[in-house]
């Protein structure tokens, strides 16, 4: 994996003490749910279930349609979202990934506005751009993080 980090994100993640903790049990849910593959897009399956009337079609490009459905905030999922909750799903994510017969790029999204991280995922689409530039990271007043698993 690799981690592309604002200055913002950085000093987070100084700031924050690691604890070795289990995934909550509502955000494990996500992972063992599993993600899907639809008309050459990735979801977790539990995110595109739930908005399965949300169409393709009203998006600009994949990477819209997948970040839309793939976003959501942590503490939606846990009592209070941390970076040791956001590495540690992001680890799942990517031993999730690589159980696949033929494991997919996958780009993760991690920003926080100072009461809650947010997280989404898109995949790598053949002449659509990145959601976030990596050269424009630093550019966002908002602590954010770019893995690319």
């Amino acid at each position: 994996m690799k981690y592309y980090m604002n200055r913002h994100m950085v000093e987070l993640i100084r700031k924050t003490p690691y604890k070795s903790t289990a995934l909550p049990k509502k955000l494990s849910k996500i992972l063992e749910e599993g993600i899907v593959g639809i008309d050459n897009c990735l979801f977790f399956r539990c995110f595109y279930e739930a908005n399965s009337h949300i169409n393709q079609r009203d998006f600009e490009d994949n990477t819209s349609y997948e970040n839309f459905i793939n976003e959501f905030h942590l503490d939606d999922y846990c009592r209070k979202g941390t970076l040791n909750y956001v590495f540690k799903f992001v680890d799942r994510l990517d031993k999730l990934n690589k159980e696949k017969d033929v494991p997919i790029s996958i780009t993760a999204y991690v920003s926080y506005d100072n009461e809650d991280f947010t997280f989404s995922f898109v995949t790598s689409h053949e002449g659509e751009k990145h959601w976030i530039e990596f050269n424009d990271i630093d550019d966002y007043q908002q602590p954010l993080m770019i893995i690319e698993i």
